[in-house]
């Protein structure tokens, strides 16, 4: 038992090592291409997020095509209609959204997303409770001490965050029992209630413990899967890595945003994709954030334009 405690924390430590060193070597990546556009030899030499950051050659330059609105309108054209099977992959554990418990484990995963979290974190801490069947409604909501005590001892051992893991305890406890009080156990009853209204849908499911913007990042996630068509931009405007590669990458922002509120990234999305994240989520999600160079030259119609597979060859 003890050797086997030992090896958790030294993988918890490893992993919390890796963290570091993938957020510096981020941090490097994005200085490098910062010196590269001052120095001209960069998508336009224009610097992130300048209006003419993609360089001259790209194929909307002859028709005076803003270059900005060249990205959106592909943007949109390759991914505004693309459907998608009900399944969200969480780490190693399938998730059906289209059931109730499916839509119950997305709100667990919203909870633990909300803190200065990495998402691998996010997903191993959410599969041990899988592991131990702390992924069942009616359990959570029943509030017993050894149910407690089981969710604070998966959490000491894979939820490394900063935030306070109690609360994190206390919101899977008490949203289990809310949703079961007032919405039967199926948010899609909540769904219902907010009639298309998409201020009232976030702002339901704000109600829950520990869902500030993730609420809108269990929009998105619904949306993209076809489960909740009806969530409009407002309600599914959720920036993450997914969100920002693309624009970093071309140079249309500068990186280090994110966090659920973007920056350069939703400013890009408001002026050019009518407050629509989708497009731009799905092309971080297939595309930039695989970091195939190969996949990019295949699939991407800006790949020409991009930092990312220049730096691989």
């Amino acid at each position: 038992m003890a050797f086997s405690r030992g090896l958790e924390d030294a993988l918890r430590s490893l992993d919390e090592a890796a963290g570091l060193l993938e957020a510096a070597a981020g941090r490097l990546r994005d200085a490098a291409e910062q010196l590269r556009r001052a120095a001209g030899d960069g998508p336009g030499g224009g610097g992130p997020g300048a209006p003419d950051a993609l360089p001259g050659g790209y194929r909307g330059a002859a028709s005076g095509e803003d270059p900005a609105a060249y990205v959106a309108r592909h943007l949109a054209a390759r991914w505004s209609r693309e459907a998608r099977d009900p399944i969200f992959t969480a780490g190693g554990v399938e998730i059906d959204l289209t059931t109730a418990h499916g839509k119950w484990q997305l709100l667990m995963l919203a909870v633990l997303k909300g803190a200065r979290v990495r998402e691998a974190v996010v997903y191993r801490t959410f599969a041990g409770l899988v592991e131990r069947g702390l992924d069942r409604l009616e359990k959570l909501a029943a509030d017993s001490a050894f149910t407690r005590e089981e969710l604070e001892e998966v959490l000491a051992r894979r939820y490394r965050a900063l935030t306070r893991r109690e609360a994190k305890v206390e919101a899977l406890v008490e949203n289990a029992a809310r949703l079961l009080r007032e919405y039967g156990g199926d948010l899609d009853r909540l769904y219902a209630a907010a009639g298309g209204d998409s201020q009232a849908l976030v702002r339901a499911l704000q109600e829950f413990k520990q869902m500030g913007v993730t609420a809108h990042w269990l929009c998105r996630v619904l949306k993209h899967h076809g489960i909740w068509p009806g969530a409009g931009p407002e309600a599914t405007r959720y920036f993450d890595r997914y969100t920002e590669l693309p624009l970093q990458r071309l140079g249309l922002v500068a990186g280090g945003a994110g966090g659920g509120r973007g920056g350069g990234a939703a400013k890009f999305v408001d002026a050019y994709l009518g407050g629509d994240t989708l497009p731009l989520y799905r092309h971080g999600l297939f595309l930039c954030s695989r970091d195939d160079a190969a996949l990019c030259r295949a699939e991407c119609p800006f790949h020409r334009l991009c930092t990312f597979p220049a730096r691989t060859e």
